[in-house]
């Protein structure tokens, strides 16, 4: 299996099989060469950025050739320092960086591949584009997909190639975490942060979040432009207003960071607004934090893990969007307080500021939602993934 956070505790249980040995790569699988190679091989890692729309160019052709060829001598300098055979690779993607030809140089080695394939959040339009995609690609192609929830699996088993033998739901192996991770909070960062009396975590979003160019086409302005403006604006006063509440600005992507609005709080001496990029873990600023505001994330999904009060911004939608079959089903059954304007929005964190306890938690409409999008997400989805790898591999039942 690739060294990812997500499989630490299917390698765990696998110490209490006396049928499978689990070896963890012990860093990155797909950049690992720089220990087999005594040169990295620039030229084949990288010349595609994503599988299912830059994969199949013809200008791609002699690359995917050179690193087929890299891959196939990177799995035989495996096998040769495990002195074993590897019957199953498990990873965490289908069609990432670099895997594509790596699943195809072990398939022929006659491996079975299995993907656990990341989060499935999405909407329904953004499925079926995602689905689209996949098929014009050669990126489905692994033995098993292992999926997050229902639309997820049909997604991939509308694309996949005829060497899939099975695309399942089993849920989303991060959502783990939530029931057997503990928190101590001890980075140095949090002396600081511990100081303030409230902290609200803001996960910030791109422009074209869900609605990106290549899913309207027919809409190139459109944006989430006036909703994040205004946003920003009102975290900005209220942080202003408010020196002792420290606000987290979270950035999910790149594409999340607002360059103007972070030196405009740097400039202005807002210490208590504090932006963060994605390689802080959000997980642990979800526990952390009294507050939660967002949009259209998979971290509002995660966000419900928490018994944490959760504002989903929503307004400023564009008329052409179907709220139903556009936008993530974040709010639908009452597992966060829906802002439907901005001063509803000023309204709601000033009453909070005064009154911590004034927006409810409906636990059990938590639950409802997140496994929308993680089926069954009850701490054991590492456990029914070892059932399936261990079905596989002995092809019982």
């Amino acid at each position: 299996m690739e060294s990812d956070k997500r499989f630490e505790r299917m390698y765990a249980l696998s110490f209490k099989s006396d049928q499978t040995v689990f070896f963890q790569i012990p860093i990155h699988a797909f950049v690992v060469e720089q220990l087999f190679f005594e040169s990295y091989h620039k030229k084949g890692c990288g010349f595609y950025e994503d599988a299912r729309q830059k994969y199949i160019q013809s200008d791609n052709l002699e690359n995917r050739r050179l690193y087929r060829a890299h891959m196939d001598l990177f799995l035989q300098k495996i096998e040769r320092k495990l002195e074993s055979k590897i019957d199953l690779f498990l990873s965490g993607s289908g069609n990432d960086l670099y895997v594509v030809e790596l699943i195809s140089a072990f398939q022929s080695r006659g491996g079975s591949w299995v993907v656990c394939e990341r989060e499935g959040t999405g909407t329904d339009i953004t499925y079926r584009k995602e689905a689209e995609w996949f098929k014009k690609s050669i990126s489905v192609q692994a033995h098993y997909i292992f999926c997050a929830n229902e639309r997820h699996r049909d997604m991939f088993d509308y694309a996949k190639l005829p060497s899939v033998k099975e695309v399942k739901v089993i849920g989303e192996l991060d959502s783990d975490a939530w029931f057997h991770r503990k928190y101590n909070f001890h980075r140095k960062a949090y002396t600081k942060w511990n100081t303030y009396s409230k902290k609200v975590l803001f996960l910030t979003f791109g422009l074209r979040n869900y609605i990106e160019p290549n899913i309207f086409p027919e809409y190139p302005d459109l944006s989430w432009e006036k909703l994040l403006k205004e946003t920003e604006d009102e975290i900005y006063n209220f942080a202003k207003t408010h020196p002792k509440i420290l606000v987290f600005y979270k950035m999910g992507h790149l594409e999340d960071n607002n360059v103007k609005f972070i030196d405009k709080c740097k400039n202005d001496g807002l210490e208590n607004i504090v932006p963060l990029d994605r390689s802080f873990p959000c997980e642990e600023l979800i526990m952390y934090t009294d507050l939660i505001i967002g949009f259209q994330s998979t971290a509002m999904f995660e966000a419900m893990f928490s018994d944490k009060p959760i504002l989903q911004l929503n307004w400023a939608i564009p008329e052409v969007l179907n709220p139903d079959k556009h936008l993530l089903p974040i709010s639908k059954f009452g597992a966060c307080k829906p802002i439907n304007s901005r001063q509803e929005f000023r309204s709601t964190l000033s009453e909070w500021a005064l009154d911590h306890s004034s927006i409810k938690v409906d636990k059990n409409a938590r639950t409802k939602t997140r496994d929308i999008m993680f089926h069954n997400s009850n701490g054991h989805v590492a456990e029914r993934a070892m059932q399936e790898v261990e079905r596989i591999l002995f092809h019982t039942n």
